[in-house]
């Protein structure tokens, strides 16, 4: 198993390998087992997901998340998937609205330190210039903002609690 002439068994990754040269057999490996049909992989995930909180400080008329919580992934729990960290690519984070989380800013730092490409969906009514400032100079690499309407009527009809104006 594996990529011919290459021993790429997790054994073989030792700590002192740079986290680029991990990260670039993993997805090799990847790759090699998905082309080839493997159905026992030695490659760990190239993407994680992660679901961080139920809040949002909007309330689109088409959401169907109908009672919203604070319920939020804890710091600590976040802390618990470094052990992989070294061998992904990206994480994709989900919620209700991502920046919202308290630790957000630790998680994206913690992430893009480690070369790992953060990718996350926002309302956009929470990233005001000192945010956006702080996402580029962090290199947070993906930022989708959904806007649900052309017009300032069809758009604040749809996303109560916004402002087509401000975002």
């Amino acid at each position: 198993r594996g990529i011919p002439g290459n021993d790429y068994r997790r054994e073989s990754m030792t700590i002192a390998e740079d986290m680029f040269s991990i990260k670039k057999r993993n997805t090799e490996l990847a790759t090699y087992e998905f082309r080839h049909g493997v159905s026992r992989v030695d490659s760990y995930p190239t993407t994680i997901g992660v679901s961080v909180n139920e809040t949002c400080n909007v309330h689109c008329i088409f959401c169907c998340v109908k009672t919203k919580s604070d319920t939020k992934i804890d710091w600590s729990h976040f802390k618990r998937l470094t052990p992989i960290f070294p061998r992904i690519t990206e994480v994709i984070f989900s919620g209700e609205e991502v920046i919202l989380h308290p630790h957000i800013w630790e998680m994206f730092e913690t992430l893009t330190r480690q070369k790992i490409h953060v990718n996350f969906l926002t309302n956009g009514k929470a990233l005001t210039p000192e945010v956006m400032e702080w996402l580029v100079d962090h290199g947070v690499g993906h930022i989708s903002c959904s806007f649900h309407g052309a017009t300032e009527d069809t758009y604040n009809s749809i996303v109560r609690g916004a402002d087509f104006t401000t975002i």
